[in-house]
């Protein structure tokens, strides 16, 4: 079993409000979205409420803890979101993104879900954003192809594991 590393832990430390620019950002994906190209292709970016880990309370490998061993890790800078996006529908609605510091600690619902049950400090979600407001549904198709389109433009591949054979 794979012990969680101290730095995970919460420990009363503050929600950071505002990420720097530069801040990296790493997330977990499965080979099975990769070809042969040497850029992450977008069905591997989540989408809405991207889960990822910031760079300054984490290492790239953390987001493989527990049993992630298998996967990928890839990396963006905070600059790289991106924001505003407009929908194409009739109603021309403009998205906003941002990375929202969100750590898993005991009282988090996260942390009793399957796969999860230990803290995480570095937590953090992009989150989708209307009219100020959190935007808890699915954006529009277009934001959502955009924001992938344009997030994969400037994601780098820290490590790519070969697919597996059940893959």
């Amino acid at each position: 079993m794979i012990s969680i590393p101290e730095r995970f832990l919460v420990n009363g430390r503050p929600t950071i409000k505002d990420f720097e620019p530069d801040e990296s950002l790493y997330f977990r994906f499965s080979s099975k979205h990769f070809s042969d190209e040497n850029r992450l292709p977008v069905a591997a970016i989540r989408f809405p409420d991207f889960s990822v880990n910031a760079g300054s309370f984490s290492q790239p490998i953390d987001v493989l803890i527990p049993h992630w061993i298998d996967l990928g890790i890839a990396e963006f800078k905070v600059s790289a979101i991106p924001s505003p996006l407009k929908s194409d529908n009739k109603d021309d609605r403009e998205f906003f993104f941002k990375a929202c510091h969100d750590p898993i600690d005991v009282n988090h619902p996260a942390f009793n879900m399957p796969n999860q049950g230990f803290e995480n400090y570095a937590h953090t979600e992009i989150r989708a954003f209307l009219e100020g407001e959190h935007f808890k549904q699915e954006p529009p198709k277009s934001v959502k192809k955009q924001f992938r389109l344009k997030l994969s433009d400037t994601t780098k591949i820290v490590i790519l594991r070969p697919p597996s054979p059940q893959e």
